[in-house]
């Protein structure tokens, strides 16, 4: 056993598909990000750099850069960005 903490990286897709909710309404992209991090836990996202308005909603919403690849994970030349919620 390693004597520094293990970690465990979950993957977890968010959908921003906007579910109508009981009353009818459409939650917003800023109502489904609170849930996903309130009641999911979620505290980083990959996104695709190229993807400008996403990038700007996890900017936004206080998530920061912490890494790059030059890859997705399939291997395809689009450049991913790695952010963290910072709390």
């Amino acid at each position: 056993m390693s004597s520094r903490s293990d970690s465990v990286n979950v993957a977890i897709r968010l959908s921003m598909s906007r579910p109508s909710q009981v009353d009818g309404s459409i939650p917003s992209d800023r109502d489904l990000l609170n849930e996903a991090i309130i009641e999911s836990g979620v505290t980083g996202v990959d996104v695709n750099e190229q993807n400008s308005g996403a990038c700007g909603v996890y900017l936004n919403r206080g998530f920061a850069q912490v890494g790059r690849d030059k890859l997705d994970g399939d291997g395809r030349p689009y450049p991913m960005l790695h952010l963290e919620l910072n709390r």
